[in-house]
């Protein structure tokens, strides 16, 4: 049986479904890289908002309508997670369903046909071996932001075991350069076990190799002094903080049910990393609409972005989701207005990004390839930018992932640079 894993949705779905490719791997599945040569197709779907249920629904049901009785298509995820009883009665599109944690999935998928055959790499699923790479630290989350679904799908916060951790990276260091580490709340990783981050990075980067590491997701009331100075000051620590804020305003935080973090507070944080590392990259996420965001509270947060000026930002228009906390509360601002105020604040962000990159042209930067674009182009990144959430480094030419070269930069977009090779 030849299986091809389709991802939806975040990262740490990226590395389930690397897991599970290594896990049917080893039970003499074989996971190839190409759809259309597979006679078994695995969707890893996606629901942490409505538009992410639908693209997933969406994605089971085009699969079939291609495919149409040639594979088997089975659906796995925070979709089944979320709405299990639902899907096994009404989608028919599929032929089953499993969680990633269901020891009993060779029942449902079928038997391996040459369970003897173990040659293949579990990473041949990807296109190739990337120069960077996932590790998920941690699973669930203990947080009640009144507009997140995730508790009920992932249920409570476990830290994944250090010796776990370690080995992971160990093997996966041999091919990449570069490790992003990932949980729902990747600072609260250990508090369960009397634990903590710092404690778990120095084991990290004392390991033997070239590599360095990226923190996403670090949630503004965990940041400490201690943990920045740790980031600002060990060589193989990318200088890149990943702080969602989420919003500024306190009584929208508090609707939220996120910690008011004193807007001062957070701007001297910020100020006093960029004192440490001028090139320190800050990046931000924050929502619009939330059913208590009114057009007084939209400004305030209109002013802070322009204030901040982060150097990379996401937005969500506010979603109503069932299983939250803030369902009660309605969906009190039009799914226009949402709309408009998320341009807006991504209106803002352009031309601070704009103005922000445009101060690397005629500079040199280190960089590494992360492999062909199109049209004769390859991608490269360095710090500045984390893999598949923020812009790139666009170069002429061919280059194999994982290539470094200095390349000198001649211009600048909205989000990306253009270079060529010094």
């Amino acid at each position: 049986m030849d299986i091809f894993i389709k991802t939806l949705g975040c990262p740490k779905n990226e590395v389930d479904s690397e897991h599970l490719a290594e896990f049917l791997t080893k039970k003499g599945y074989t996971v190839v890289n190409n759809e259309s040569n597979s006679s078994c197709i695995i969707i890893n779907t996606c629901a942490f908002i409505q538009e992410a249920v639908k693209e997933s629904l969406n994605t089971v049901i085009e699969t079939r309508i291609k495919k149409g009785n040639k594979c088997k298509i089975f659906v796995t995820g925070c979709l089944y997670n979320r709405y299990k009883n639902e899907l096994e009665k009404t989608l028919s599109e599929a032929d089953g369903f499993f969680s990633l944690s269901d020891p009993k999935i060779e029942k449902i998928i079928g038997p391996p046909k040459n369970r003897d055959i173990l040659k293949h790499d579990f990473l041949c699923y990807d296109k190739y071996v990337k120069p960077w790479t996932y590790v998920k630290i941690a699973e669930g989350c203990d947080r009640s932001c009144s507009f997140c679904v995730i508790p009920y799908i992932k249920g409570k916060f476990r830290s994944f075991n250090t010796e776990k951790i370690l080995s992971e990276i160990k093997r996966k260091i041999i091919n990449c350069r570069e490790i992003v580490l990932v949980a729902q709340d990747t600072l609260f990783w250990g508090k369960e076990k009397g634990e903590n981050l710092i404690e778990l990075l120095k084991k990290i980067v004392r390991i033997k190799g070239d590599f360095y590491v990226r923190l996403l997701y670090l949630h503004p009331s965990s940041i400490t002094k201690e943990l920045c100075d740790f980031i600002l000051k060990e060589e193989k620590m990318f200088d890149y903080f990943d702080i969602p804020v989420q919003h500024i305003v306190p009584k929208v935080l508090i609707s939220m049910k996120r910690p008011v973090i004193d807007r001062k507070k957070i701007i001297n944080l910020i100020e006093r990393i960029r004192k440490v590392s001028p090139l320190a990259v800050i990046r931000t996420t924050v929502m619009t609409g939330f059913p208590t965001e009114t057009e007084k509270d939209f400004k305030e947060l209109e002013k802070f972005m322009k204030e901040v000026q982060f150097n990379h930002a996401g937005c969500f228009a506010y979603s109503r989701e069932e299983n939250t906390p803030a369902f009660c509360l309605g969906d009190t601002v039009s799914k226009k207005k949402k709309e408009e105020r998320k341009a807006e604040i991504m209106k803002i962000q352009a031309k601070i990004s704009e103005k922000w990159l445009s101060c690397f042209v005629g500079k040199v930067i280190n960089a590494t390839s992360d492999g062909y674009i199109e049209d004769g182009l390859t991608s490269f990144r360095n710090y500045y930018f984390a893999p598949e959430i923020d812009g790139r480094i666009i170069v002429s030419g061919i280059f194999t992932p994982g290539t470094r070269k200095k390349i000198k930069i001649f211009s600048s977009d909205t989000y990306d640079l253009h270079g060529e090779p010094e």
